[in-house]
């Protein structure tokens, strides 16, 4: 039954306070309960949101609002911006709408094209082969810290080369930042202050200034070398012109780079974890993916490796069934029909990537972990968008699903895991996103291929 016009759907009477523990700490069994009670369309409210939140997880509803990404009618950087700018920077392409934000996305798209990013295939798989060879055969340890190494490494590789990946910025000072921050406290606003150097946000703030003069460093020697003497992403970025022969400014490229190392790293090595996690609890997706890249040969290049189709399908099918980002966010600038619905202006909503990849009208058995769905049929982008949707689409998605195919090609082939006695992943926030519990605790042995 339909709702009045322009009311909220309805959603639980209990607590903004309640929700919001919901909401982070039960995150999907509370989305599954309130999809299950309340159907497609279904409100919250969390105490560190400024409105209610109305979830998404109709595909036609949400193909009709990522149709209107980009127009005056639906705002989605401005969303993030009062606490991610403090974060990443004002001039992140994530926190922009409009033709600021097309603008940056036209000028940063050209390396994120296939053709760009594929020439450093054989450097990724390379840097995955270095980091595996350093395991203690035996040693026991959390994956995501590992598969982070390798994600480091590659992202930073195709920033700033990969000869001046590991000199750019200290390896210490990338190794504090990462291995405790971003802590999901820098995320709060309320919290966005500084009071001692104890504090999460002094901690942020220290390392993150050091990150920013060494990139700004590099950057400067960059343009002293003259538009076009790289092709990584530095190179990309310094010599990019708009239709208007202007390129962007320092800061610009500041915010931008510090955001990818940020959203490039370790939202891959999450999503590496989960991998490692379905594929080795079943012995015959693990067996399929092995025969499959013995096939390709031992010596595959990594054009080869990436164009396997069980292997791809894997892939595909792990950011399905664990998406790093379980919903995106938009605010409606004027009333509107989204789906059966409709919507007053001012409407905050939430795309559930999550609910939509675990409909059981959409995916047989969504619960299960099965790669032969991607090779039995195609999926369009409104039932299947790890990556989210419309204009604002991650512009690093392809970069992303190639780097996986190639380091769990690699880890595959390479790795032994056995999991702790009794564990089951289960979800928890990490920043801004999605992870396994306890990053995966596995027990390694190289494997003799």
């Amino acid at each position: 039954m339909n709702a009045a016009p322009h009311s909220a759907p309805p959603g639980p009477s209990t607590p903004a306070l309640v929700q919001g523990y919901g909401v982070y700490f039960r995150t999907l069994p509370f989305l599954n309960e309130c999809a299950r009670k309340y159907g497609d369309f279904f409100t919250l409210r969390i105490p560190t949101f400024p409105a209610p939140i109305t979830f998404l997880s109709d595909p036609e509803a949400i193909k009709d609002l990522y149709a209107l990404d980009g127009t005056d009618s639906v705002e989605a950087g401005s969303i993030a911006a009062p606490l991610m700018a403090n974060v990443i920077g004002e001039h992140s392409m994530l926190i922009i709408d409009g033709a600021e934000h097309r603008r940056h996305r036209n000028l940063i798209m050209p390396f994120f094209m296939r053709g760009q990013f594929s020439k450093f295939g054989d450097t990724i798989l390379k840097l995955t082969e270095r980091e595996i060879d350093s395991w203690p055969s035996g040693a026991r340890f959390p994956l995501r810290t590992r598969t982070r190494n390798i994600t480091l490494k590659v992202i930073l590789s195709l920033l700033f080369g990969e000869e001046r990946a590991g000199s750019i910025v200290a390896p210490e000072v990338m190794e504090s930042f990462f291995g405790r921050n971003p802590s999901p406290l820098v995320f709060v606003r309320s919290l966005q202050r500084d009071l001692g150097p104890l504090t999460p946000w002094r901690y942020f703030l220290r390392l993150r200034a050091e990150i920013y003069r060494d990139i700004a460093n590099e950057v400067a020697r960059r343009r002293a070398l003259g538009d076009g003497a790289t092709s990584d992403v530095i190179g990309t970025l310094i010599s990019a012109r708009d239709q208007n022969g202007a390129g962007l400014a320092e800061q610009e490229i500041l915010d931008e780079l510090l955001t990818m190392v940020l959203a490039g790293n370790d939202t891959t090595a999450t999503a590496l974890a989960w991998a490692v996690y379905f594929i080795y609890r079943d012995a015959q997706v693990l067996a399929a993916l092995r025969d499959e890249i013995e096939a390709a040969g031992t010596n595959a290049c990594a054009e080869r490796l990436a164009a396997l189709p069980y292997l791809e399908a894997a892939v595909k099918e792990v950011l399905r069934i664990a998406p790093i980002f379980p919903f995106t966010l938009r605010r409606l600038s004027t009333a509107m029909r989204v789906g059966a619905r409709e919507l007053p202006a001012g409407t905050y909503v939430a795309p559930c990537i999550y609910l939509v990849h675990h409909r059981q009208d959409l995916w047989k058995q969504p619960e299960r972990f099965d790669p032969n769905r991607f090779l039995e049929a195609r999926h369009p982008a409104h039932h299947y968008f790890p990556f989210g949707g419309g204009v604002r689409h991650c512009v690093g998605a392809a970069l992303a699903t190639y780097e996986m195919k190639l380091i769990v090609a690699r880890m595959v082939m390479r790795s032994d895991f056995r999991f702790d006695d009794g564990y089951v992943a289960r979800t928890r926030w990490i920043g801004n996103f999605l992870g396994p519990s306890k990053d995966v605790p596995v027990r390694f042995r190289a494997r003799l291929a």
